[in-house]
Protein backbone atom coordinates (compact mmCIF):
# COMPACT_ATOMS: atom_id res chain seq x y z
CA UNK A 1 0.00 0.00 0.00
CA UNK A 2 2.90 2.33 0.70
CA UNK A 3 4.35 1.88 -2.79
CA UNK A 4 0.88 2.27 -4.30
CA UNK A 5 0.40 5.53 -2.37
CA UNK A 6 3.78 6.85 -3.47
CA UNK A 7 3.25 5.93 -7.10
CA UNK A 8 -0.37 7.07 -7.38
CA UNK A 9 -1.64 9.06 -4.39
CA UNK A 10 -4.95 9.90 -6.07
CA UNK A 11 -5.55 6.21 -6.73
CA UNK A 12 -4.97 5.41 -3.07
CA UNK A 13 -7.46 8.08 -2.01
CA UNK A 14 -9.99 6.73 -4.54
CA UNK A 15 -9.42 3.17 -3.27
CA UNK A 16 -10.25 3.93 0.38
CA UNK A 17 -14.06 4.29 0.02
CA UNK A 18 -14.26 0.68 -1.21
CA UNK A 19 -13.24 -0.45 2.29
CA UNK A 20 -15.80 1.71 4.09
CA UNK A 21 -18.69 -0.69 3.62
CA UNK A 22 -19.80 -3.48 5.93
CA UNK A 23 -18.18 -6.13 3.72
CA UNK A 24 -15.07 -4.04 3.19
CA UNK A 25 -14.58 -3.68 6.92
CA UNK A 26 -14.80 -7.45 7.43
CA UNK A 27 -12.40 -8.12 4.54
CA UNK A 28 -9.96 -5.51 5.84
CA UNK A 29 -10.09 -7.04 9.33
CA UNK A 30 -9.55 -10.52 7.94
CA UNK A 31 -6.60 -9.39 5.80
CA UNK A 32 -5.10 -7.67 8.81
CA UNK A 33 -5.50 -10.78 10.97
CA UNK A 34 -3.98 -13.05 8.32
CA UNK A 35 -1.09 -10.66 7.83
CA UNK A 36 -0.50 -10.39 11.57
CA UNK A 37 -0.58 -14.14 12.19
CA UNK A 38 1.70 -14.79 9.22
CA UNK A 39 4.16 -12.14 10.41
CA UNK A 40 4.10 -13.62 13.91
CA UNK A 41 4.84 -17.11 12.55
CA UNK A 42 7.76 -16.05 10.35
CA UNK A 43 9.25 -13.62 12.88
CA UNK A 44 11.48 -16.19 14.64
CA UNK A 45 13.34 -16.92 11.39
CA UNK A 46 13.86 -13.22 10.59
CA UNK A 47 16.73 -10.89 11.43
CA UNK A 48 14.62 -8.93 13.92
CA UNK A 49 12.14 -11.36 15.50
CA UNK A 50 11.28 -9.28 18.56
CA UNK A 51 10.62 -6.14 16.51
CA UNK A 52 8.34 -8.01 14.11
CA UNK A 53 6.41 -9.62 16.94
CA UNK A 54 5.98 -6.22 18.61
CA UNK A 55 4.62 -4.83 15.32
CA UNK A 56 2.09 -7.65 15.11
CA UNK A 57 0.35 -6.87 18.40
CA UNK A 58 -1.34 -3.61 17.29
CA UNK A 59 -2.25 -5.07 13.90
CA UNK A 60 -4.06 -8.03 15.44
CA UNK A 61 -5.52 -6.08 18.40
CA UNK A 62 -7.07 -3.43 16.16
CA UNK A 63 -8.47 -6.02 13.77
CA UNK A 64 -10.12 -7.91 16.64
CA UNK A 65 -11.48 -4.67 18.09
CA UNK A 66 -12.99 -3.69 14.75
CA UNK A 67 -14.46 -7.13 14.13
CA UNK A 68 -16.11 -7.20 17.57
CA UNK A 69 -17.35 -3.64 17.10
CA UNK A 70 -18.99 -4.55 13.80
CA UNK A 71 -20.57 -7.56 15.46
CA UNK A 72 -21.91 -5.36 18.26
CA UNK A 73 -23.39 -2.89 15.79
CA UNK A 74 -25.07 -5.71 13.84
CA UNK A 75 -26.46 -7.28 16.99
CA UNK A 76 -27.72 -3.93 18.30
CA UNK A 77 -29.27 -3.11 14.93
CA UNK A 78 -31.01 -6.48 14.83
CA UNK A 79 -32.38 -6.09 18.35
CA UNK A 80 -33.62 -2.59 17.56
CA UNK A 81 -35.19 -3.76 14.31
CA UNK A 82 -36.89 -6.72 16.00
CA UNK A 83 -38.54 -4.71 18.81
CA UNK A 84 -39.49 -1.49 16.98
CA UNK A 85 -42.84 -1.79 15.27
Amino acid sequence: MGVFGLAWPAGLVAFIPHWQSYTGLWVASLVRLVFGVTLWLVAPSSRAPVVLQVLVVPAISLAFARAWSVGAVVMGGFILWSVVA
